[in-house]
């Protein structure tokens, strides 16, 4: 995926996220970083926020309403318990890190899991319909 960036790109110190997590952290979201570091994916308006890795969002925001979603099974719960919120989106979508996929847990629906950053991506410009240049905004991580 080409991305236009526009602004000066920051430099993520990958260590520091995987010295986070009590699992690898998955080759395709470290390429990404590495390749963008944080920023805002956006078209006409900014789509999703790409964000330094929170490994207490989860337990801090939504642990009390873990049965909001209909998880498949025990195992796609625990994992999130165990994740890392990566990503959010302008209109609420959480995307978190876990020790076997991507999972994005919309407003309203049951949770997507994913297997590589890359098909998370291709999962929102399909879902906000992006056709035109693909930018790229870098930032802090917030």
């Amino acid at each position: 995926m080409n991305l236009e960036i526009i602004g000066e790109k920051i430099n993520i110190d990958i260590d520091s996220i995987s010295n986070v997590m009590d699992f690898e952290v998955s080759t395709s979201y470290v390429q990404f970083i590495k390749a963008y570091g944080y920023g805002v994916i956006s078209e006409k308006i900014e789509y999703l926020n790409v964000i330094s890795p929170d490994k207490d969002f989860f337990e801090n925001n939504f642990i009390n309403d873990i049965d909001l979603w209909e998880w498949k099974n025990n195992e796609q719960k625990d994992a999130i318990r165990n994740s890392m919120l990566i990503a959010h989106t302008f209109d609420g979508e959480h995307v978190y890190l876990t020790n076997h996929s991507f999972m994005i847990l919309p407003r309203f629906n049951d949770p997507i899991e994913l297997a590589t950053f890359d098909e998370v991506l291709q999962y929102y410009i399909r879902a906000y319909d992006m056709k035109e240049t693909i930018f790229y905004k870098p930032h802090q991580g917030y």
